[in-house]
């Protein structure tokens, strides 16, 4: 990592990359410090390796931050429970800065060694909307009162082993899932519309999106206000099934 991070230095790239990781060398120095485990080498890197101000938090650890126990999980279980998908939408415009927050929210979700492998292309022009979902075959009917569209893409070059091979569409699909939840939460209707696609498709995909050709895209979102009187399907399901 200190090599990394020297090499960094010297080209004067992945300012951001960079940080974090002095962060996290600076708070291995500092715990073995606090902790009574003096060593030249680890004391010093709290010296070699100062994080700006703004990134100072960014490594290390911090205490675990647990729900008030009086709230309970009541909200977010009425939260999950609500969500529908919606395909009745109303013409009321989503503010960007609402799409913004909620997939701030989505950022959070968990990815294999916290690589963070996802991206969103957010289109709400209708023209653009259109163009884009004609890629999908599953908006027939509704297509034409989707107000903003979401497309959410997997960064592949975040892995490189053979056996990662899925990881792409598990990691972007955790996150999508929070996503149409954070969504929902701001009362903002959403439908997932998947993207079983050959690779020859989402090259088509993507030069539509003009997104950086190592992403790969994973699902549509349709997103909009629901209708005042907006019916959405009862979706029953069946019991939870716990293998052992």
């Amino acid at each position: 990592m200190i090599d990394d991070i020297d090499t960094a230095r010297a080209n004067e790239a992945l300012d951001a990359d960079r940080e974090v990781a002095e962060s996290v060398l600076s708070a291995y120095g500092q715990w073995h410090s606090e902790n009574g485990h003096a060593e030249p080498f680890v004391e010093g890197l709290q010296d070699q390796f100062q994080p700006s101000a703004e990134r100072s938090r960014l490594g290390g650890t911090i205490t675990l931050e647990r729900p008030d126990p009086e709230a309970g999980s009541a909200g977010f279980d009425a939260t999950v429970l609500s969500r529908r998908t919606v395909r009745n939408f109303s013409e009321k415009r989503v503010p960007r800065e609402e799409i913004e927050a909620a997939v701030a929210v989505a950022w959070t979700s968990p990815s294999v060694c916290n690589r963070q492998p996802w991206a969103i292309s957010l289109a709400q022009e209708k023209a653009d909307v259109a163009r884009i979902l004609r890629w999908q075959a599953g908006n027939r009917g509704f297509a034409e009162s989707i107000d903003t569209l979401l497309v959410v893409l997997a960064d592949t070059k975040a892995f490189v082993e053979d056996y990662e091979v899925f990881e792409p569409f598990v990691d972007a699909g955790i996150f999508s899932g929070v996503l149409v939840n954070a969504l929902h939460a701001r009362g903002i209707g959403s439908c997932c519309l998947n993207l079983c696609v050959s690779h020859g498709v989402a090259e088509r995909i993507i030069s539509e999106l003009d997104a950086p050709r190592h992403l790969f895209p994973i699902m549509m979102i349709g997103c909009g206000y629901p209708q005042d009187d907006c019916e959405v399907a009862i979706s029953a399901r069946g019991p939870s099934v716990i293998v052992s």
